[in-house]
């Protein structure tokens, strides 16, 4: 009726229930589970201009790869159309490169990204490095689309996420009070705090 987790330093906690929210690491806790799952990791680059000082974007812009890449767009019936004029072997495909852009506080502009996938057990295989020609690559096409103030780049960065292959999210229960809960993939920033709120309530039923 009760569970004990103890960290790394001997300290020990108790709860009603444990959920594992343990992102893109599958080494230590129940690697075992992560292995059989159709987990994978997503590395993405991304990049941040200095401020401008004229250029105002009031939301987010997504652009013609964007419509290409994801698949809220399938629905569209032109979809079917313009995937099949792509090219089958382009350097955009090859990475899953998509331009974006959204505008600081401070005026700078966040342009981005790529994607590199690899296994939940061979995360290694996505290394951890920023390929200068994938960064290049983005601002050549972004320069393309967007007219900024300034293109000198303050910032460049990779992260990294877990998504499902097959479903929209990992959840696995390792015993009725210890739950895995991960691989939302992308879309964590906005539909994580209503399917925690969703899931809790499930859970606590």
């Amino acid at each position: 009726g009760a569970c004990q987790v103890e960290d790394q330093y001997g300290n020990t906690y108790q709860a009603e229930k444990v959920i594992i929210c343990s992102g893109s690491e599958f080494q230590h806790l129940f690697p075992a589970i992560f292995a059989e799952s159709d987990l994978e990791i997503s590395k993405l680059q991304m990049m941040q201009t200095v401020p401008q000082s004229q250029v105002k974007i009031p939301g987010n812009i997504l652009t013609g790869l964007s419509i290409r890449r994801y698949e809220s767009f399938r629905d569209c019936p032109s979809y079917e159309v313009i995937k099949g004029r792509e090219e089958s072997d382009t350097f955009w495909k090859h990475w899953g490169i998509h331009i974006l852009f959204k505008q600081s506080q401070d005026g700078s502009v966040i342009i981005g990204d790529s994607h590199e996938y690899a296994d939940a057990m061979a995360v290694d295989d996505a290394d951890f490095m920023i390929k200068e020609s994938i960064n290049q690559y983005i601002l050549q096409e972004a320069q393309k689309i967007f007219h900024l103030d300034n293109w000198r780049v303050q910032r460049y960065w990779y992260g990294i996420y877990s998504q499902c292959k097959t479903q929209d999210i990992f959840l696995h229960d390792v015993a009725p009070d210890i739950h895995i809960v991960t691989g939302i993939g992308g879309k964590g920033m906005t539909a994580s705090p209503g399917f925690a709120e969703a899931n809790l309530a499930r859970l606590m039923s």
